[in-house]
C-alpha cells in the first residue's frame, strides 16, 4: 500500500510458525536488513529483538499481539512500534496486519502480512509540541519569579521609605542629613 507521503509501505509476511516468508525492498530499506538475512528466520526473537532491537519488552508484546489478533480477525488497526537499526538508530512506525489466506474456496490461513509506515513527521510534530510547552512553562516561571522579586524589592523599599520619614522628624547631624537625602533620592 501507499503511505501518506506516497511511498510504498514496508511490508513483510510470516507463516503460521512465525517465520518470515517475505520481506519487501521497502522493508529492507526501512530496517537496513536484506531479504537474505531475514527470510526463514523467526520474526519475534531473531529479527525483532535480535537483528533489530526493540526499545523495551512492550514493543515485542505489541508485535506479538498484533500478529495473534490478525490471525483471529481479517484486519487490525494501526499500532505504534519502535525498533532500533544498527545504522539509522530508532525507527518509529505505525504497523497494521491482516491474515494471509490462500485463494481456495476454504480460504486456508497461511500466515500474516504486516505493513510498516514510518512516522517521522508525526514524531517531529510531537517533539515540537513538547518544546513549545516547555517554552511556555519557562516563560510562565520567569514571569512568576520576576513578580516575586518585584514584590520583595517593593516591600523593602517601602520599609526604607517609612524609616526615612521617621528620620526626617528626628534631629540629625549634617552628615546624617546628607545620608538621608541620598537614600531618599535612591528610593525615588
Amino acid at each position: 500500500g501507499l503511505s501518506a507521503t506516497g511511498e510504498c509501505a514496508a511490508a513483510l509476511s510470516v507463516d503460521l510458525s512465525g517465520n518470515v516468508t517475505a520481506w519487501t525492498d521497502a522493508m529492507a530499506k526501512l530496517s537496513q536488513l536484506s531479504k537474505a538475512e531475514v527470510e526463514g528466520q523467526p520474526l519475534l526473537g531473531a529479527v525483532f529483538g535480535g537483528m533489530l532491537s526493540h526499545m523495551d519488552d512492550s514493543q515485542a508484546v505489541k508485535l506479538e499481539t498484533l500478529i495473534d489478533t490478525a490471525l483471529l480477525k481479517e484486519e487490525v488497526p494501526f499500532v505504534d512500534l519502535s525498533f532500533c537499526c544498527a545504522q539509522s538508530g530508532i525507527v518509529d512506525a505505525l504497523v497494521t496486519a491482516c491474515a494471509r489466506k490462500d485463494g481456495s474456496a476454504g480460504a486456508k490461513l497461511l500466515g500474516v502480512v504486516l505493513c510498516f509506515h514510518k512516522v517521522t513527521a508525526r514524531k517531529a510534530m510531537e517533539n515540537t509540541s513538547v518544546v513549545r510547552a516547555a517554552a511556555v512553562a519557562a516563560a510562565e516561571a520567569k514571569t512568576e519569579i520576576l513578580g516575586v522579586l518585584y514584590r520583595e524589592m517593593r516591600n523593602s523599599l517601602e520599609d526604607v521609605q517609612g524609616n526615612l520619614a521617621f528620620l526626617e522628624d528626628a534631629e540629625a547631624s549634617a552628615e546624617q542629613e546628607q545620608l538621608i537625602e541620598i537614600t531618599q533620592q535612591c528610593c525615588a
